[in-house]
């Protein structure tokens, strides 16, 4: 998982997944990182509050028009 590999690079990591199942999934791979449930439209986390976001294996589920400012 991409969420794992930036922290094996130092970084402060907080995963975001839509499904619970996958949540679940998530949360059982990447012991001891946050996992919050939300999606790319809909990220519970305040504005401003993060470094970089990053998506691995769902842009296709992304409003484009939304996530990409001009």
């Amino acid at each position: 998982m991409a969420a794992g590999l930036l922290r094996e690079r130092g970084a402060g990591v907080v995963a975001g997944e839509p499904a619970g199942a996958a949540a679940g999934e998530c949360r059982r791979a990447l012991a001891g990182v946050p996992v919050v449930r939300g999606g790319g439209n809909a990220l519970p986390v305040a504005e401003a509050s993060c470094d970089l976001v990053t998506y691995a294996q769902s842009w296709q589920s992304v409003d484009r028009l939304r996530a990409v400012r001009p």
